[in-house]
């Protein structure tokens, strides 16, 4: 969980609000409020990465804070895959993995297929952001793609299984490279998790 960081400072009646309202680990958080932000307005923060609570800030010094209250839907709605295979056998066959970036863009890995697509909020139809060149171990190819993680760059970290390493793939990039893996260094590929913290730290199961 993350902690926001939030300086308000209070003159003439009114609160001014940084411009930019970062979580802890720089996360983009959104503010509202129903008052103009005028003393006693109520502000409501979101952001698509959980936040524990807020913190407010004087002179460097925390002064008050508040938990923050997590929103979740009881129903779920199909952001990806879920209709009949097209002629182009282009949807969603068996996903392996999945993860989000900070803009709510959707990245699913299909081990079928051998792609990494990405789909932005509302679509229905994903955008080829990794593989999809068939299977194999060349640069521009993934066998067997599970676990997703993501960076503050949106460079993308896939577990390729079958190739025993991870790829990674920079936005927009038609080949990936590998980072650990063969030639690398010892690592067997028979890893359960792949993560990457705020500061670039890859964290991997073998």
């Amino acid at each position: 969980m993350k902690r926001l960081l939030l300086s308000l400072i209070l003159m003439a009646r009114f609160l001014i609000l940084p411009p930019t309202i970062l979580a802890q680990c720089g996360y983009p958080i959104s503010v509202t409020t129903n008052n103009n932000y005028c003393v006693g307005s109520t502000l409501a923060l979101s952001s698509t990465h959980a936040l524990a609570s807020i913190v407010w800030y004087k002179d460097g010094q925390p002064v008050d804070s508040a938990r923050a209250v997590q929103s979740l839907s009881t129903s779920g709605v199909t952001v990806a895959g879920g209709i009949p295979l097209d002629s182009n056998n282009s949807q969603v066959v068996f996903c392996t993995g999945i993860c989000v970036d900070n803009n709510g863009n959707l990245y699913v890995a299909d081990n079928i297929h051998e792609w990494v697509k990405k789909y932005k909020p509302g679509d229905t139809v994903g955008v080829l952001v990794a593989g999809g060149n068939g299977t194999g171990a060349n640069a521009n190819q993934l066998h067997n793609p599970t676990n997703l993680a993501l960076d503050g760059q949106n460079n993308l970290y896939i577990y390729d299984a079958a190739n025993n390493r991870i790829q990674l793939w920079a936005p927009g990039a038609t080949v990936g490279a590998t980072i650990i893996g063969v030639g690398t260094g010892s690592y067997s590929g028979l890893g359960s998790g792949l993560a990457v913290d705020c500061m670039g730290n890859i964290y991997v199961g073998d």
